[in-house]
């Protein structure tokens, strides 16, 4: 995905913004392992300097997930702010989740993956529809109305576990 490469090496050291949207092929491209669609509009602010360039991250959209309760799919919208710190050394290398080293002689920066990498991070861990988070919890993806008899086995075995007899 040519849109998201930043030519680097021809930038001026000043501020540059950028805009991308994302959209079904972004996820193509980038990977559906995790979220196989989605709507996002991401903004990157360069501002280059000597030594290192400091990308300021906003991303917001929103994508289709699955409620892990309910089953039933809700769109889960989302606000990312990132910065990244691109610092230029002898070897590429990722130092931390905000500071990568990379070559002086570099001519691009695929800013896609970062936006892409912001968007799985961001994803929620347990994934309820809004409704869930309000309180509405009456509602699960299997009730059984049927009461089941217990065994009477294992009321025996109750029974001496509570030393009854």
């Amino acid at each position: 995905m040519e849109d998201f490469k930043i030519p680097i090496a021809r930038l001026s050291k000043q501020k540059h913004e950028y805009r991308f949207s994302a959209g079904e092929s972004f996820f193509v491209h980038y990977g559906q392992q995790i979220l196989t669609a989605g709507n996002f509009e991401a903004e990157a602010i360069l501002d280059k300097h000597d030594a290192f360039i400091d990308v300021q991250f906003s991303i917001h959209g929103e994508t289709p997930l699955v409620c892990d309760r309910s089953l039933e799919v809700f769109q889960q919208p989302f606000h990312i702010d990132k910065k990244v710190i691109f610092k230029y050394g002898s070897e590429e290398k990722e130092v931390s989740e905000d500071v990568v080293i990379i070559s002086p002689n570099r001519e691009k920066l695929d800013l896609g993956q970062y936006i892409y990498e912001f968007i799985i991070l961001a994803m929620p861990a347990k994934r309820l529809h809004p409704r869930f988070e309000r309180g509405d919890t009456d509602e699960f993806v299997y009730l059984s109305g049927e009461k089941k008899e217990i065994d009477p086995r294992w009321e025996a075995l109750k029974k001496l576990k509570n030393n009854q007899s």
